[in-house]
């Protein structure tokens, strides 16, 4: 192992992120594993003048193989390449890393809505990334307050999570992007902030401040984006749900309809069974709106 292949070998993994954020995870997902395993299998080559370096790849490439993973809910492999990640980042030294993959490992329990579970690990990531000496990015310390408002709704404690929330915007006001660490580039720019904080907000029940939110996120989303505007607009379809129900008007169900079809579009598009089990999930809600045209035409769309 040189310097200039290890140099390539990390513009591989930025490349197989970027395919993902396009294109969805299931294309790049066995290219990512392959290049995983790669990586793992040269660790004896590595000379101890870029070991650091090397280590701090492994673990960026199981953390986005771990992310590929849970979209495709495959959430025991997922935990395999977590592990991976975990102990790349504590054999480097690498508090932020640390810190994160704490974070990406309550993901599975937040998609699966344990919230207790999840407090506990995004807890222990807040212990490491809240120590002032281990200097962790407030971006990841941000990342993290987020995910723990998400986590907060799910076990039923509302203020607690609207604090973890307000917690995390505070901390992406001092967030610069040119020092964000390449494995949370999606979170150094207004759109991804506004994406999470909206779907925070349809956990915890405020439908109007999601759908401003997510509103927001979708305008300023590129449109080369898809994996996240398709998720972006699962939320939103459902934030509009919520407001059905809160208020009784035709407007929103059809909206509703409207946006989880085109979220639908992109979740077959990206072959993201996840997303697609969203949207399935969502179904009954429109039940008592049956008789609508964008709901038939939705329902009629997923079969």
């Amino acid at each position: 192992m040189h310097a200039e292949l290890l140099s390539q070998y990390e513009a591989l993994t930025s490349h197989y992120r970027q395919i993902d954020y396009q294109a969805g995870a299931q294309a790049v997902y066995g290219d990512t594993v392959s290049h995983l395993n790669r990586l793992w299998t040269a660790a004896d080559q590595v000379p101890s003048t870029l070991y650091q370096r090397y280590v701090n790849l492994l673990g960026d490439t199981a953390q986005l193989a771990a992310w590929l993973a849970i979209d495709g809910q495959d959430y025991a492999t997922a935990r395999q390449f977590c592990s991976v990640a975990l102990s790349s980042a504590q054999e480097g030294e690498n508090p932020g890393a640390h810190a994160y993959v704490l974070g990406v490992m309550s993901y599975i329990h937040l998609h699966a809505q344990r919230g207790h579970e999840a407090l506990r690990l995004l807890e222990a990531a807040l212990r490491i990334a809240n120590t002032p000496r281990l200097g962790v990015n407030p971006a990841v310390r941000s990342w993290l307050y987020e995910a723990m408002g998400e986590a907060y709704a799910f076990a039923g404690d509302r203020p607690a999570g609207a604090r973890a929330l307000a917690q995390a915007e505070q901390l992406f006001d001092q967030v610069e992007s040119d020092t964000v660490p390449a494995w949370l580039g999606f979170f150094n720019a207004p759109e991804h902030a506004a994406r999470l904080k909206g779907r925070c907000l349809v956990r915890l029940g405020d439908g109007p401040g999601a759908i401003a939110a997510l509103q927001s996120a979708c305008e300023l989303l590129p449109e080369h984006y898809v994996r996240e505007r398709s998720g972006t607009l699962i939320d939103l379809a459902q934030a509009h749900l919520m407001e059905a129900n809160r208020v009784t008007k035709t407007p929103e169900p059809e909206t509703a309809a409207s946006i989880a079809g085109d979220a639908w579009k992109l979740a077959v598009l990206t072959q993201s069974g996840r997303n697609q089990r969203r949207i399935t999930e969502l179904l009954p809600s429109f039940a008592p709106y049956a008789h609508l045209g964008q709901v038939q035409a939705l329902t009629a769309s997923i079969g």
